[in-house]
């Protein structure tokens, strides 16, 4: 089969083939073994001008520029359900951790088995690289009117446990017309329980008062991003569970992670240059500090994906509150004046160590918009068979803010530095999973959070 001419897309075909003279040899053995339609290729661009959706793409990582690894990358995220396969080369290059960490991709060593390519001839997946869902159905290439242009380089990605992976399967899955690729549940339950809240990236990390913005663990997850579109309605409440199609505001998350990754990245690459003494104390460290803010910031957008349950425990509101504001009235940086009502009998049921993740996160919010010469109120209450928790504070920075904006994920971040971009967004969702609500109104000058958790 005669090369597709440069300025054209690829033909009609289940099965592309990129350049280099190992895959233009594998044409008529796919063929022998199967295989219906197979195109070849004779540069990346041309990927770019073609619908793959469906499609499988070989290419020879041996003739595979590290520059070529944004086209690639581009191709995985206009065409669901394509899939990349990487022959020879070396499986440990940077280049094949970041195309095959969305479970979209997979290497093979040269020269191929038989079985590999009769499952691949007749479209199936082989099983060991199976990850991203049921195989479906291979319709035929077809041209798009106006071809994109190449992207830039996509952030380089280290080598990263399962648990990433998992987390990049749901980031990975934005939400096509067809619905295609649906949300898969984040297994939360695995994840360390240790109360912290987690630091902004270096970019934004402030001093906040109250001693909030100082603490090695702040608040839920880090990261720069941009603000979701800005609702109309005056009333917070708790957002449902995710349902299949994935929110727009997880391409925050998908670049948040993919720049934490990159800097991870590029300080391992530091600690294995550096050969002694104080360049390489301060690289570890730097590192160190890196992967702790990866950890959290994935940990929270799994409450995000599916929080978990309540784990029958018991836990006395009021005196989990009353240990909060005990803490806080003893910071060195000062901070706002807090007020504070008891209510005996508050006791509810949820999981305690998720408990405070959340009431950290709404104090933390709380005391930055008052400042340290503000009120917060905070009072425990019953209300039939639900116990209430209520954090009452002047805006501040955030008076602007409209009140339904509080609860989405990047909407606090900008104005309050010192609060993680899930900080609220993740409270709400710990809340909902232990069957309560978080919301928050506006009266005047005032701001109000009410989290409701059913009684024990």
């Amino acid at each position: 089969m005669s090369p597709q001419n440069p300025d054209e897309g690829p033909s009609r075909g289940s099965l592309i083939l990129g350049p280099g003279p190992r895959l233009v040899g594998l044409e008529p053995l796919l063929r022998a073994l199967g295989a219906e339609s197979v195109v070849q290729v004779t540069d990346l661009g041309q990927l770019l001008k073609g619908d793959l959706s469906g499609q499988r793409v070989l290419i020879d990582l041996t003739t595979l520029a590290s520059e070529d690894g944004g086209i690639l990358r581009r191709v995985l995220r206009d065409n669901p359900n394509c899939r990349l396969e990487l022959i020879g080369g070396d499986p440990t290059r940077a280049i094949v951790q970041s195309l095959t960490l969305q479970g979209r991709g997979g290497w093979s060593s040269w020269p191929l088995d038989t079985d590999r390519l009769t499952l691949w001839a007749r479209g199936h997946h082989f099983p060991a690289l199976a990850g991203s869902g049921p195989e479906v159905s291979q319709p035929p290439v077809q041209f798009k009117p106006t071809p994109p242009a190449a992207g830039k380089e996509a952030l380089l990605r280290p080598q990263t446990d399962p648990e990433i992976r998992a987390i990049e399967r749901i980031l990975g899955g934005l939400p096509q017309e067809d619905g295609s690729e649906p949300l898969t549940p984040f297994d939360t339950q695995s994840k360390p329980k240790d109360a912290a809240h987690e630091r902004g990236g270096e970019e934004s990390e402030t001093t906040g008062s109250a001693g909030f913005g100082d603490q090695e663990d702040s608040a839920f997850g880090a990261g720069l991003g941009t603000d979701p579109q800005e609702s109309k309605t005056r009333q917070s409440k708790s957002p449902p569970l995710p349902t299949a199609h994935i929110p727009h505001w997880y391409r925050d998350q998908v670049a948040d992670l993919a720049d934490i990754a990159q800097r991870l990245d590029l300080g391992l690459r530091r600690t294995l240059e550096a050969s002694e003494g104080v360049e390489s104390e301060s690289a570890l460290r730097g590192l160190s500090d890196d992967i702790l803010r990866l950890g959290q910031f994935t940990r929270t957008i799994g409450y995000l994906a599916a929080p978990p349950g309540p784990d029958g425990s018991s836990v006395d509101l009021s005196a989990l509150a009353q240990d909060f504001l005990s803490s806080l009235a003893h910071e060195e940086d000062g901070g706002p004046r807090y007020l504070f009502r008891a209510a005996p009998d508050a006791v509810v049921r949820a999981e305690k160590s998720l408990l405070v993740l959340a009431i950290d996160a709404i104090l933390a919010v709380a005391s930055l918009a008052a400042g340290n010469k503000g009120e917060v109120k905070v009072g425990v209450s019953t209300e039939g068979q639900q116990a209430l928790l209520e954090v009452s504070f002047p805006p501040g920075p955030l008076a602007q803010l409209e009140a339904d904006r509080w609860l989405e994920p990047y909407a606090l971040h900008r104005l309050l530095p010192g609060v993680g971009p899930n900080a609220i967004p993740a409270a709400a969702a710990i809340l909902a999973g232990q069957g309560g609500d978080l919301s928050l109104s506006a009266a005047g000058n005032e701001r109000c959070f009410r989290l409701e958790l059913p009684l024990a």
